[in-house]
């Protein structure tokens, strides 16, 4: 589904998502109780990616993925998602932004080639996330929609805390100075409020979690993708959050993502 956000044509995107999301739904309901299915939505014609979404949540899907890199003339600055943000809002539905989804330098392929295949995989895609979350915090979408909750997914999360520190710092040093939006609360504020993260294999983010992201970050596995942790995911769990409390791991490893999707833990009962 990732390869979807690049299509141009905005009629040909619209109609593979709405065959992607009903295979998934399809999928979904053999095992409702296990299988949790995020959405694809198109966002160029606002009001049908509204009704995908209506769609998706009414066909039992639980939250949906948008494209992490908007093209150009769309950019998470512009009032053209707003409608979208409302209603995922309104249908309790979290939007995941994946790493390598639209605009950005997987359009590129002389990006992915030779020593300059390292500099993407690293630099760009980190550079594209920032720029995307920057704009959703500084023009206000997680104000006007105080109940929106967005997943960087695939990111990893040792970048998160640096990213947010840096913008509050400098947001608090020249906020009477600068024009211009700017959010209404400091930026790490919206961590396990409305902003959560994902990651799988991440050494120096897991290794002060406690102390920022034990309420906003999740593991993952990957599985099956090449660069997942499988089969060696019960030892990388140990080496990266052995060192944390145990409530911690166990947010980490379950109740987050529970609380997020309103999931039911065995045994357990979930409040949001």
């Amino acid at each position: 589904g990732m390869t979807l956000f690049r299509i141009e044509d905005i009629s040909l995107q619209e109609a593979c998502v709405r065959v992607f999301n009903d295979w998934l739904v399809e999928y979904c309901q053999t095992h409702p109780e296990r299988l949790i299915g995020i959405g694809l939505v198109s966002l160029y014609d606002i009001d049908n990616a509204v009704r995908e979404l209506e769609r998706c949540r009414n066909a039992g899907l639980r939250g949906a993925m948008i494209w992490q890199n908007p093209p150009e003339e769309l950019p998470f600055s512009s009032s053209h998602y707003d409608p979208f943000w409302s209603a995922a809002q309104e249908l309790d539905m979290p939007v995941s932004l994946h790493i390598l989804t639209g605009h950005g330098y997987m359009k590129r392929p002389q990006t992915r080639e030779g020593t300059e295949h390292y500099r993407s995989s690293v630099n760009t895609k980190l550079g594209e996330i920032m720029d995307s979350l920057f704009d959703l915090i500084f023009y206000k979408a997680l104000d006007r929609f105080p109940n929106l909750r967005l997943v960087l997914v695939e990111n990893e999360i040792g970048w998160l805390p640096f990213a947010l520190q840096q913008w509050g710092y400098y947001l608090s040093r020249n906020r009477d100075r600068e024009p211009g939006p700017a959010p209404d609360k400091m930026p790490i504020e919206y961590l396990a409020d409305q902003l959560f993260a994902t990651f799988f294999n991440d050494a120096v983010g897991t290794r002060y979690l406690s102390s920022w992201g034990a309420d906003a970050c999740m593991w993952s596995n990957d599985y099956p993708h090449a660069n997942s942790t499988w089969p060696r995911s019960r030892e990388v769990i140990a080496e990266h959050l052995g060192h944390l409390p145990s409530d911690v791991r166990t947010n980490v490893l379950s109740a987050n993502v529970a609380r997020l999707y309103d999931l039911q833990l065995p045994g357990q009962s979930l409040n949001k």
